[in-house]
């Protein structure tokens, strides 16, 4: 509350002769609490005392209703504040406004001289009612120091023998009191407590849906798309399959008869076959003349017109001129042809195709795998297993059954697959894995582990079932309300005990007393303070 001192008698508020008034403000007095004390205001002067440095009135506002509540009142205000806003604020109102309490008090002092208000003030309180002498009244006495001018003199009586020994009664019961509060106040306890922990785990089985829009926890569903890309590309692989194969031509020579008297030239290339069975066919390799006369004779080099074995015929079966060299020799093998054969080949075969079709769409599966996961955003992923590939085109350079010792295929083909999202599957591992902590435990934030495995079903409608695993550290709850009561004022070791029988613990608590010889809890439970301190597995 506000405190205020009174300057008897004056002229101010026309007739009125009441006592000017010095209001000192307290910290909790706000402009409400200032505009009632000047409605009570007896004289004509009031002087306001701003406490310290508080910005109490530095609000233009506020003093600006202060000027206007005091003009209405007809009193004459002085303000004394050390606050420089509040200062200047009240000078651009109109405010009669000073630093210190001195300054004040001389301005007070030079209104009551001009008013003819006398310059001895009364201060009244409701405990005990004081004169303070503002300023020397009567002419021709000793100056007075500063210090004397504001001397106040006690209107009290002196105090009786019984009055002074309830005061030291009262002395003695407050110091008593003091050790008390200390004793309560200065103790100060840390209970560090380390809860206790167990490892939780779980494995479910996740289905991925396509046609699902949401997560559905209870049946453990999953929203899921299909992402789509185009690839191509080219393998070879050697054939497998060996077969012999004709390899060298055969050769040898025949002798051609003249039928005729001229002589007769055998271009290079004329054919001559066998004339029984199968029929095998030479050319002569050079240019040669017959002589001229019947039945002379010239021999030439033959080569078979295929390769292979078939070409090695027996003495005297070459006996036959194609064309019109027919009709002018005749032609025999006196000597076997010789030199035909075979060697082993590889040859194409359809198991070659298949093997090779397989290897090269394997291939496009990887290849379609690593760009639809270029399309995926955080946390996506496609099951391997998801992943469809339909062929487009497909181009072998062989035929089945040709000889070739490599197969080569170039193949397009649209790929698709399923894609889900790792935040959801997460999800649902992590409500399975808090429906496994034990009953006064909770799942703690840190060191939860999430790991997919493998797909265990893909139906007809690409609805894909995968299993999760989940895993973290389940925490003890420290409740620690109503421990604080319980522990206070005990020996330490009985708290620790106490603290040890109610709470789920790793080990024993550790309490700490401040300071160290009192050896008891603290006896306010707000002096007790308690440490959880979570370890891990």
């Amino acid at each position: 509350m506000s405190k205020s001192e009174t300057v008897p008698g004056g002229t101010g508020k026309g007739a009125l002769e009441g006592p000017d008034e010095i209001i000192y403000l307290d910290r909790s007095d706000d402009i409400g609490t200032l505009l009632q004390r000047l409605e009570r205001v007896e004289g004509r002067h009031a002087l306001i005392v701003v406490p310290g440095s508080e910005p109490l009135l530095a609000s233009e506002v506020d003093l600006r209703l202060l000027k206007r509540r005091a003009d209405a009142l007809q009193l004459d205000v002085i303000v004394v504040a050390k606050d420089g806003l509040t200062r200047r604020l009240g000078r651009e109102v109109g405010l009669r406004i000073y630093g210190s309490p001195r300054a004040g008090m001389a301005a007070l002092r030079r209104l009551q001289r001009r008013h003819g208000t006398p310059r001895r003030a009364v201060v009244r309180d409701a405990l005990k009612p004081q004169v303070v002498e503002t300023v020397e009244t009567a002419r021709g006495r000793r100056k007075k120091s500063p210090a004397e001018q504001y001397r106040v003199y006690s209107a009290r009586p002196k105090r009786s023998l019984p009055t002074q020994i309830a005061a030291a009664l009262f002395l003695i019961a407050l110091a008593a009191g003091l050790v008390y509060m200390l004793l309560l106040l200065v103790p100060e306890a840390t209970v560090t407590v380390v809860p206790a922990t167990q490892r939780v785990e779980t494995s479910v089985t996740i289905t991925a849906d396509l046609n699902a829009y949401e997560v559905d926890f209870t049946r453990r569903i999953i929203p899921a798309r299909v992402v789509e890309v185009r690839v191509e590309g080219t393998a070879t692989i050697p054939t497998t399959e060996k077969r012999d194969a004709p390899h060298n031509r055969a050769t040898g020579r025949v002798v051609f008869v003249n039928k005729t008297d001229e002589e007769v030239k055998i271009p290079a290339g004329t054919v001559v076959r066998t004339s029984t069975g199968t029929n095998v066919r030479f050319t002569t390799v050079n240019d040669v003349t017959v002589p001229a006369g019947r039945g002379s004779r010239m021999e030439a080099d033959i080569i078979a017109e295929l390769p292979g074995p078939s070409g090695n015929v027996a003495p005297y079966l070459i006996t036959t001129v194609e064309g019109a060299l027919a009709l002018r020799v005749a032609v025999v093998n006196e000597r076997a042809t010789s030199g035909g054969d075979v060697k082993q080949v590889g040859v194409v075969t359809q198991a070659d195709k298949q093997r090779l079709k397989d290897l090269l769409l394997q291939r496009l599966r990887q290849e379609a795998l690593a760009r639809m996961q270029e399309q995926l955003d955080a946390q996506e992923f496609v099951p391997p297993e998801t992943v469809q590939v339909f062929v487009i085109s497909e181009v072998y350079d062989k035929f089945v059954d040709e000889p070739a010792d490599a197969l080569t295929l170039e193949l397009k083909a649209a790929a698709n697959g399923v894609v889900i999202a790792g935040q959801d599957a997460n999800a649902v591992a992590l409500d399975a894995l808090q429906r496994m902590v034990p009953s006064r435990y909770y799942l703690a934030a840190q060191g939860l582990s999430f790991e997919r495995g493998p797909v265990v079903q893909i139906d007809e409608e690409r609805r894909v079932s995968f299993i999760m695993t989940a895993s973290g550290t389940a925490v003890a709850r420290v409740e620690t309300r109503g421990l604080r009561e319980l522990v206070q004022g005990m020996p330490v070791a009985e708290a620790q005990a106490l603290v040890a029988d109610r709470l789920l613990l790793r080990r024993p608590p550790e309490i700490e007393v401040r300071p160290a010889w009192f050896g008891h809890m603290p006896y306010l439970p707000f002096r007790i303070a308690f440490v959880v301190v979570t370890e891990l597995e």
